[in-house]
């Protein structure tokens, strides 16, 4: 897609959606976005616009690589939940096409700073998610840098006895309680992660860490046991 094509498309998102972000994160992408894209740089905010008018590179869209790990990995053709879909429900749309395909399953994202009120068949919910919320109807929960809502999404899987899938961000979210005594490091975030997914774990589900290709966090993730 030419700049001019691209600048076209990316003037009629930011007309549609104008009134619904806040001043500071539409200002971002209107004063940014062709240096983050020209520049191959990755910034969620900024890819989540270029999956919505169609331009985010093969090479750079990891919610379609995700997708595809999700495909692999689980059957999406049950009631399937996406916690932090960030401003445009970039993962959910990929899904809801898919399961459009097939005639199956639902798709639900949830995320207080939605900017859709109306996307394919998604259910929208623009709410936080709290750990109070019954995960019953889902059959998977899954999220795409998900940031601090990741251990609460691990907790409740966990509590609920469901799958989940998270492809982790590249920065920690430790309380402010746990800073004063251990080491604040990507590292020892993931580690934390991990130990949190593996305990309270039902015996019959299995804990997986995987990467994508050309994505350097890891995915971690929550499944029955194969029999």
């Amino acid at each position: 897609m030419n700049n001019r094509l691209l600048a076209m498309k990316l003037n009629e998102y930011l007309i549609k959606y104008k009134d619904e972000y806040d001043r500071n994160a539409y200002e971002f992408i209107k004063n940014n976005f062709f240096s983050y894209v020209n520049s191959n740089k990755d910034i969620d905010i900024i890819a989540q616009v270029q999956q919505a008018i169609g331009a985010l590179p093969e090479e750079n869209n990891r919610y379609q690589k995700f997708f595809e790990y999700l495909h692999a990995m689980y059957d999406l053709n049950g009631n399937i939940l996406e916690i932090g879909s960030g401003y445009y429900p970039a993962l959910s749309e990929i899904i809801d096409h898919y399961q459009t395909s097939t005639g199956k399953g639902t798709i639900s994202a949830y995320d207080d700073k939605l900017v859709t009120k109306k996307c394919g068949n998604i259910k929208l919910y623009k709410r936080v998610f709290t750990s109070n919320i019954s995960l019953q109807p889902y059959s998977l929960v899954t999220g795409i840098y998900t940031c601090d809502a990741t251990v609460r999404i691990i907790e409740s899987a966990n509590r609920q006895n469901k799958d989940f899938s998270i492809l982790t961000c590249g920065c920690t979210h430790f309380s402010e309680q746990m800073l004063m005594y251990i080491p604040v490091t990507l590292e020892y975030w993931q580690n934390y992660l991990y130990e949190k997914a593996k305990s309270n774990l039902d015996d019959s589900r299995t804990i997986n860490i995987d990467y994508l290709g050309g994505i350097e966090t890891p995915i971690i993730s929550s499944r029955k046991k194969s029999k």
